[in-house]
């Protein structure tokens, strides 16, 4: 297995189906402002928009790439405080600066004995053990079947709502942050926030 840590350059796709999928509304969204234009018009309107859309969508994964980061601890983090309290620290600091509405549920998935993985969700600020919910079940499968030296590194579906990060040790995963997006949130006032700081308002209604 490879090493490394955090966001590098070879794990770039970590965000990828968040993207992808957030890209997916914006496209969506320039049929919608350029709906009620004549042919000529929406084809002018289109090119200009797609350079807009690119920014936006660029703005996305920076934006989500810099949470992920707020929320990831280092693995010598992990030593010196233990897992939980390592967790615990990042995701209050996260808070504190005001991330805090951006992911509906954010979990730690950790190996146990027998090749399997044991997880812990945040409930008001405190790492504590949960069931694994449906979303995060087929991510389960693929890891486990990692720690089993018998599958690829999980992946994450393109169309995913959420986001999986492994905390990496001297040459294997050590353990998993997982992150599910509130869609209610990004839909309603994320993305729309980010949208008019590189799109011009009046050309739509949210």
């Amino acid at each position: 297995m490879k090493g490394g840590q955090g966001l590098g350059r070879d794990r770039e796709w970590l965000v990828t189906g968040a993207i992808l999928m957030l890209s997916a509304v914006l496209f969506v969204l320039q049929y919608r402002w350029t709906g009620e234009l004549s042919r000529a018009e929406e084809q002018r309107a289109r090119a200009a928009l797609a350079g807009d859309v690119e920014q936006v969508a660029g703005a996305v994964a920076e934006e989500l790439r810099g949470q992920v980061r707020q929320l990831l601890p280092r693995a010598d983090e992990l030593d010196a405080l233990g897992g939980r309290q390592a967790h615990e620290s990042r995701y209050q600091d996260w808070q504190e600066q005001g991330g805090g509405r951006l992911f509906s549920r954010i979990g730690v998935a950790r190996p146990v004995k027998g090749g399997t993985l044991e997880l812990a969700v945040f409930q008001d600020g405190k790492l504590l053990p949960a069931e694994w919910p449906p979303v995060w079940k087929e991510f389960r499968k693929q890891a486990e079947a990692r720690l089993r030296e018998d599958g690829e590194p999980p992946f994450t579906p393109p169309d995913a709502s959420w986001i999986e990060v492994p905390v990496w040790g001297d040459d294997a995963e050590r353990e998993w942050l997982l992150m599910e997006l509130d869609m209610n949130y990004v839909r309603a006032e994320w993305l729309p926030a980010l949208v008019k700081g590189h799109l011009n308002p009046d050309l739509f209604v949210w």
